[in-house]
């Protein structure tokens, strides 16, 4: 047994050296070879991103631009694309127009993009127009025709107020004299209506004779006038009607709410005898 125990141990030296070495663990990250590296991307035809600045969707104008910012009406997709074609807003278009000193405080257009920002325009008797958006001042006589763009947003302002008539859960009388004591100057009626009563008021307001408000009769329409007949709706205030006798020609004016908010109103003319119409409905209505 002596004698074997030097050969065994040859025997097992020879099978260590023998055995087959364990694999190297391959690399993470191997070289790519020719074969194996992806085909060339073709080249895209996508649009640029679009540049900081617009052009934004326009969602609501104002025409006249009243200190109290009140008469703002809401602006469709289809007219904000044409509006952008009569007051393009984007970087390349404003590039192009002369930068002016100082500051815009007034305006006779106002506009708001979808990001909450506000595009002004005014312009004068010499024929400049100015425009103001981002913080800088541009004269852009040359690119904007405030003819075609206040016909635009005059057709526009209807078609909001035309698309928004709701169903009418009320109608109201205020008449107010003027030369009266304060403690007496103001009669409030109110009918609530049902809805045969509601399709009654609707139907007399139907006429294809509507006009809109230009900037100089919408500013003489702030005087005090001796009565307002009313229409309510679930959101509030619809509207609010006179009889308006303008440069010697009679109308309904309407004071429009639209969606039934104050900061959404639009001024309209409706053929004189709507008002009288409404006022003869409610005087029924009344006495019942």
């Amino acid at each position: 047994m002596k004698r074997l125990l030097p050969f065994l141990l040859i025997f097992a030296l020879l099978l260590t050296g023998c055995a087959p070495a364990e694999p190297e663990a391959p690399e993470e990250n191997p070289p790519e070879t020719v074969d194996s590296a992806p085909p060339p991307e073709e080249p895209s035809e996508a649009e640029p991103p679009e540049e900081d600045g617009g052009p934004f969707p326009y969602v609501r104008a104002e025409l006249g631009a009243p200190a109290s910012g009140h008469w703002r009406f809401p602006v469709t997709a289809a007219a904000s694309d044409q509006l952008h074609q009569l007051v393009p807003a984007d970087p390349t278009s404003l590039a192009g127009y002369p930068v002016l000193q100082g500051e815009m405080d007034s305006w006779k257009v106002w506009l708001e993009t979808g990001d909450g920002r506000a595009l002004c325009l005014d312009w004068w008797a010499d024929g400049q127009v100015r425009l103001a958006w981002d913080g800088q001042l541009y004269d852009c006589t040359a690119g904007v025709d405030p003819d075609a763009l206040c016909a635009f947003l005059l057709q526009a302002q209807l078609e909001a107020v035309l698309a928004d008539i709701p169903a009418f859960t009320a109608m109201s009388l205020e008449e107010f004299d003027y030369y009266d004591s304060e403690d007496s100057a103001t009669r409030y009626r109110e009918v609530l209506l049902d809805q045969d009563q509601s399709r009654q008021a609707a139907e007399l307001l139907q006429t294809d004779r509507w006009e809109t408000v230009d900037m100089e009769t919408a500013d003489y329409l702030a005087r005090g006038w001796p009565e307002f007949l009313s229409l309510w709706c679930e959101g509030g205030m619809a509207a609010k009607m006179c009889d308006a006798e303008i440069e010697g020609t009679m109308y309904t004016c309407i004071f429009y709410y639209i969606d039934g908010r104050e900061d959404q109103q639009a001024n309209i003319f409706a053929p004189p005898e709507v008002y009288p119409a409404l006022c003869g409905l409610f005087n029924s209505l009344a006495e019942e």
